[in-house]
């Protein structure tokens, strides 16, 4: 892999070297920042690093290649956005706090700051598998004084709604 010996602590794991490839190609981050967040002295040491290691910096350049396509806009826009929702939570939690803001905008910002923790709604739909919702299933059969049957099936994924599947069933006779 990357036969430096500076950081070697990063250079073995390969998941925050992963993480640490991505957040330098995205240019997100300050470098003073990737800097405090990957254990560099200053930013002269992580440049270093970066340049005295081939398999890294091809690794970066890879990355920065495929994440600055045209392919990727819509991705980039995304995590541009949402980086910028992140650094404003905090703005917007002190407004929620303060007492000469407006009731109002209290509420508007309770409200974005709910949407954006996603907990502003009912929990996300379940997902499907091959035979539906997961979660407990319930059957129901009921048999009618005419001979007749109905089987109901119920699947309870532990969040509204609750997936019902009405298949009238024949009588055996």
């Amino acid at each position: 892999m990357i036969d430096e010996p500076i950081h070697r602590e990063l250079v073995d794991d390969s998941q925050q070297l992963t993480q640490f490839v991505t957040d330098y190609a995205q240019g997100f981050y300050e470098v003073e920042d990737i800097c405090e967040r990957y254990g560099f002295v200053n930013r002269a040491v992580l440049f270093h690093f970066v340049r005295s290691n081939a398999a890294l910096s091809r690794l970066i350049n890879q990355h920065k290649t495929a994440y600055e396509s045209d392919d990727n806009v819509e991705r980039r826009i995304r995590l541009k956005a949402g980086l910028a929702v992140e650094r404003a939570i905090s703005t917007i939690a002190h407004l929620v706090v303060q007492t000469e803001t407006p009731i109002g905008q209290k509420i508007e910002c309770f409200h974005k700051l709910l949407r954006a923790a996603g907990t502003d709604g009912p929990p996300p739909a379940p997902t499907r598998s091959g035979e539906g919702a997961e979660g407990v299933r319930f059957n129901l059969n009921f048999i009618f004084s005419d001979g007749s049957q109905q089987k109901i099936s119920l699947t309870d994924a532990t969040a509204p709604p609750i997936v019902l599947d009405h298949q009238p069933v024949e009588a055996e006779q």
